[in-house]
């Protein structure tokens, strides 16, 4: 579940009118492109990656804004979604002793239980009629930043 909603934040943050086009480049390298190496010499990433779904505003600015209202409204509601998935299908060891109950500890009401769900909150957000009509082009806000690699791998 939450492989599209990257997918759809790599190219939303890269491609579309955003208030943040500034940073951009530095945020796409933070969550899609950030390594470390640890202790047995293996490269690990995706912490920033994995904070978009506990809290999107803090991960990408508090004032971060797509131009497209549907299309911020869309992403609140998907990396919450798709926390809320994680959370119930692999929980951490911290989030167990907080599991997401239902009444008198039922199985939680999840907001989408398989990928049809998913889309079809997508294909409402495209759909809407609040999509912003005087948009520019799209345009590649990693260019500038380096070339137009970004997301290219060695």
């Amino acid at each position: 579940m939450e492989s599209f909603v990257h997918i759809v934040i790599y190219f939303s943050l890269r491609y579309l009118q955003h208030n943040s086009t500034v940073v951009a480049p530095v945020l796409l390298k933070r969550i899609f492109d950030e390594e470390v190496i640890n202790k047995e010499g293996r490269a690990v990433g995706g912490t920033l990656k994995k904070l978009l779904f506990m809290d999107f505003e803090a991960s990408l600015g508090p004032d971060f804004e797509f131009s497209s209202a549907p299309l911020q409204e869309w992403f609140k509601w998907a990396v919450q979604a798709a926390n809320q998935w994680i959370q119930h299908y692999s929980p951490s060891s911290i989030s167990k002793d907080r599991a997401i109950q239902g009444a008198q500890g039922a199985e939680p009401q999840l907001q989408f239980s398989d990928h049809s769900s998913m889309a079809q909150a997508f294909v409402e957000c495209l759909n809407s009629q609040d999509w912003p009509v005087d948009e520019p082009r799209p345009v590649d806000a990693a260019s500038e930043f380096d070339g137009g690699t970004m997301g290219t791998y060695r």
